[in-house]
C-alpha cells in the first residue's frame, strides 16, 4: 500500500490547523501586546535577561548549550564533550577522542547553539557519523545516550527571595512509533498511524532503504528517538503527576545552578518514581527560552496554553523586577538586538541555506 499524493497533501493541512504544529509567529503574535505591559512593569526592553543573570540573554536565545550544562551536577549529567570545529576531524580521530572520554555508539551529536531539534542527530556507526561531519561545520556536542525509558519536559521557577521552587509543568514525551503485525511493511503501518502521517516527508527520508522492511508480529519500533516535537514526539499533558517529592527533587538540583531562577530541565527516567527519587538524567536546560511543554498537547485547550504561556512570562518579568530591585544591570536593548541578529545570521548558514 503507498500513500496517495493527495492523502500526504490533507494531512499537511491537517497539521497545518493544528495547534500542537502552529508556527512560532503564531504562537507568541498575542505577545506582542502584552510585553508593553512587562516592559512597563519592569522598565526595561530586554526585562527577561535579568530572570537568569548567569546565562548569557537569560535563555532566550543563542546561549551555550554546553556551558549551561556543565553547571549541573556531573552525577546527573551524560557524559559530555564539546568539539568546536567538527570539519577538522575525521571519523577515526574523533572517535579516538570520544573513546578517550568514555562516549561509545550510539551517541548523540547536536549543536552548542540550536533550538528545536534541529542538527540533533543520534550516530549509531560510522557512517552516521561520517554523514554528520559531511553535513554540519559548527560547534556541536558530543554526548552519551541515555538509556533510560521515559523521557520528561519539566518547568521550574523560583522567586529570588524564596526558599523553594515550584514546578509548574510537566511534559511526558511519547515517540513516534509503530508496532508491527507479521505482515505489514513498515510504510504500510506509518500509513495506519495519523502521527506518521504528520512526518511523511521525516519517516520517507530517515527509512528510505527500510520502509519495506516487515516488522514482526508485536514489535515496537521507536522511530524517531529525538524527544523534540517537530522531529515527530507527542508532548503530554502530565501536570497532574506534580508532586511534593517530584519538587523538592527538582527544587534541589536547580538551586545548584548559580543565579537560575526559570527554565525547564529535558530529562529522562526509567520510570516517573525514579524521577521523584532523582535518579535521572539531565540532556539540556533552557532558560527563559523554555516553554511550558504540555501546552502542546494535542487535547488541550488553546485558551489554557495561551493562559499557562501568559503565566510562564509573568513569571519572568516577576523574577526580573526582584533581581533589578538588588541591583542587576539593566542591559541595552541594542546590544540584544545586535546579538540577536548574529544568532539569526548563525541560524540561517547552518539550518536554513
Amino acid at each position: 500500500m503507498k500513500a496517495s499524493s493527495f492523502q500526504i497533501f490533507l494531512y499537511k493541512i491537517k497539521k497545518k490547523l493544528k495547534w500542537e504544529f502552529a508556527p512560532t509567529w503564531v504562537v507568541y503574535f498575542p505577545f506582542l501586546f502584552y510585553s508593553l505591559y512587562w516592559i512597563a512593569k519592569t522598565r526595561s526592553l530586554t526585562f527577561f535577561t535579568a530572570a537568569n543573570p548567569r546565562i548569557p540573554n537569560g535563555g532566550l536565545f543563542g546561549e551555550s548549550k554546553y556551558d549551561i550544562l556543565k553547571m549541573l551536577p556531573p552525577s546527573v549529567i551524560p557524559t559530555s564533550i564539546l568539539i568546536e570545529n567538527p570539519s577538522e576531524w575525521t571519523p577515526d580521530s574523533l572517535l579516538k577522542r570520544l573513546h578517550a572520554a568514555k562516549i561509545y555508539f550510539p551517541f548523540i551529536l547536536k549543536p552548542d547553539k540550536g533550538e528545536r531539534g534541529r542538527g540533533v542527530l543520534k550516530i549509531s556507526n560510522e557512517e552516521d557519523l561520517s554523514a554528520y561531519l559531511r553535513l554540519y561545520s559548527f560547534p556541536v556536542i558530543a554526548q552519551s545516550f541515555i538509556t533510560e525509558k521515559e523521557e520528561y519536559g519539566i518547568l521550574y521557577h523560583r522567586l529570588p527571595t524564596a526558599t523553594k521552587g515550584e514546578v509548574t509543568s510537566i511534559v511526558v514525551k511519547n515517540f513516534l512509533s509503530i508496532t508491527g503485525d507479521g505482515v505489514n511493511a513498515m510504510e504500510t503501518l506509518w500509513l495506519q498511524n495519523q502521527r506518521c502521517l504528520y512526518h511523511w516527508e521525516l519517516l520517507q527520508q530517515q527509512y528510505q532503504e527500510k520502509k519495506h522492511f516487515i516488522p514482526k508480529q508485536g514489535e515496537t519500533i521507536i522511530l524517531v528517538e529525538i524527544g523534540n516535537h517537530s522531529r515527530g514526539t507527542t508532548f503530554l499533558n502530565g501536570n497532574h503527576l506534580i508532586n511534593e517529592k517530584l519538587t523538592e527533587t527538582i527544587d534541589k538540583l536547580a538551586k545548584q545552578i548559580p543565579e537560575f531562577y526559570i527554565g525547564r530541565f529535558d530529562l529522562k527516567a526509567e520510570n516517573f518514581e525514579a524521577l521523584c527519587e532523582g535518579k535521572l538524567k539531565i540532556m539540556e536546560f533552557n532558560g527563559v527560552g523554555a516553554e511550558p511543554g504540555h501546552i502542546y498537547d494535542p487535547s488541550y485547550p488553546v485558551w489554557k496554553s495561551y493562559r499557562d504561556l501568559l503565566g510562564h512570562w509573568h513569571n519572568i518579568a516577576e523574577i526580573a523586577r526582584f533581581n533589578y530591585r538588588s541591583g542587576y544591570e539593566k542591559i541595552p536593548f541594542s546590544m540584544i538586538y545586535s546579538q540577536f541578529r548574529e544568532y539569526q545570521a548563525y541560524q540561517a548558514k547552518y539550518f536554513n541555506p
